[in-house]
């Protein structure tokens, strides 16, 4: 079991009521499949969960980072989906 503290990304798009489809739409360079396995399993390459984080923080005007948002795991730069 985890006990990392932090919010996931998916709870903080909860709490905002942020939906997965409103990030999907906003970042037309980024894959859907990859988006989408950020969202249900906090797994993905560094620069869509950044890019993720980022878009989040601009629509709650929270900024959210890899030092506050827990459960998320980087996959090398170099690993193809």
């Amino acid at each position: 079991m985890n006990q990392d503290p932090r919010p996931t990304f998916r709870q903080l798009c909860a709490q905002h009521r942020v939906y997965i489809e409103e990030i999907i739409g906003s970042l037309p360079g980024i894959p859907y499949e990859e988006i989408v396995r950020v969202d249900s399993e906090g797994i993905g390459l560094p620069h869509v969960i950044d890019a993720m984080l980022a878009e989040l923080s601009e629509r709650t005007g929270i900024r959210y980072t890899r030092e506050n948002v827990g459960q998320l795991s980087f996959l090398p730069a170099s690993r193809e989906l």
